[in-house]
Formats: C-alpha cells, sequence, structure tokens
C-alpha cells in the first residue's frame, strides 16, 4: 500500500460507528416525539374530576333546598383550562310509593356557612350569583351550592341522584351518582326544623341493614 492510497477501514469499526449513527437518530426521535406529546397535553383541555362530599344539607317546607360542596379538579399539567358552564342536580324516587312526581332542582346560588352561637346550628348567606366555574390544575373548585326544587316535597325511601357538570368543550358532560334515604324521622325533622334549618345527610356512615354503604342518610 502506498504513501497515498487511503487508510484500510476496519469492518468492525464499521459496524460500531453504525451502531452508534442509528442509536442518536433513535433518541433524537425519541426525543421530538416526547417534545410533540408534552406540547400537545399542555395544550389540550384538562380532564376534570369531580368528587361528591360526604355531607349533603336538606331542608323542606314550602320547598326543598339542597347544599353540597363538590370538588372540582384537574390532575393533568395543562396550559389550558376548563370552563364547567352549569351544575345540575336531579334526583328521582326509587321504591317510594305514591310519589306523584320527581323534583325539578335550579341552582340558586352559592352560599357560605356561618356559626350561629345561640342555636348551635350553621346557617347559610348568599356569597355569588350562579356562574361559570373555572378548572385547571392550579385552579380547583370547591363551590357551597344551593339548589331548590320549589313546590314539592319528600317521601320516606330511596332516591337516587345525580350531580351533572356541563362543560364549554365539546366533551360530553360529567355524571357523579348516588343515593339518599329518606325515613320517616327525617321528615318529621323537616316540618320541625321549617325551612331554614337544614338537615345533615352523609355517604360515610357504616351500613345497616337494608341499606346501601353509599347513600346519604341522616346523621
Amino acid at each position: 500500500m502506498s504513501e497515498t492510497d487511503p487508510p484500510e477501514r476496519h469492518p468492525r469499526r464499521g459496524r460500531v460507528e453504525q451502531v452508534h449513527l442509528w442509536s442518536s437518530t433513535v433518541t433524537a426521535l425519541a426525543a421530538l416525539g416526547l417534545s410533540l406529546y408534552s406540547f400537545a397535553a399542555l395544550r389540550r383541555s384538562p380532564d376534570i374530576d369531580v368528587t361528591l362530599p360526604h355531607v349533603l344539607r336538606i331542608s323542606q317546607d314550602a320547598d326543598v333546598w339542597a347544599i353540597l360542596q363538590p370538588t372540582m379538579s384537574s390532575r393533568l399539567n395543562s396550559q389550558d383550562i376548563e370552563v364547567v358552564t352549569n351544575v345540575g342536580l336531579a334526583l328521582w324516587p326509587g321504591g317510594v310509593a305514591g310519589q306523584p312526581s320527581t323534583p325539578r332542582f335550579y341552582w340558586e346560588n352559592n352560599v357560605s356557612w356561618k356559626y350561629d352561637p345561640q342555636t348551635g346550628d350553621l346557617k347559610h348567606e348568599p356569597v355569588s350569583d350562579p356562574a361559570p366555574l373555572v378548572v385547571g390544575q392550579n385552579m380547583p373548585q370547591q363551590p357551597v351550592m344551593h339548589f331548590v326544587a320549589a313546590g314539592w316535597a319528600f317521601r320516606p325511601g330511596r332516591y337516587e341522584g345525580t350531580l351533572t357538570l356541563t362543560r364549554a368543550s365539546s366533551r360530553k358532560p360529567l355524571i357523579e351518582r348516588f343515593c339518599l334515604d329518606i325515613t320517616q324521622k327525617d321528615l318529621g325533622q323537616f316540618r320541625s326544623g321549617g325551612q331554614f334549618r337544614q338537615i345533615e345527610f352523609r355517604n360515610d356512615v357504616p351500613p345497616a341493614a337494608g341499606r346501601r354503604g353509599d347513600c346519604y342518610v341522616s346523621w
């Protein structure tokens, strides 16, 4: 071999260089894919989680009032937000004898609680009108929501319920289901307490015979 001839390329060295080139290419493509995925994830509307509270407060006289504080949050990292445009409460009888109709609840306002030292009860007072709720990873919402069913009354029995969140995005509404047990004793408390005294119902009370453990019951 003359001094002007190119140096002989070792076959093993060539294979190593090819493997290194392919490895670098795959790593670069993976990094690009991860970047594109992260960008898309940050730009998409966040998924919302809805959690029902353990406490549902109800009063009944001329109307039925229901007050609850759901939690609306997002676990995903996103630059975008979701807007909850409406929240609807619905109840319908499940095995309630002679129930003439189902209640038509509307979201009247948001309230806050104030302790009454004379009676030892919690009393609510309005703090805001019903309005869209902005939810993001760093913007959870926990409004104390006051719903009214005008001119309706409970009868003893079990009621199935839903809390439905309508969103500004094109996604389907979020629906959380629950059940509520109303007894004859509860009706007596409604009558004695009147419209402005709420009875506390909980869904974390240990189940009794003939009752589902996840139903709201008076406590």
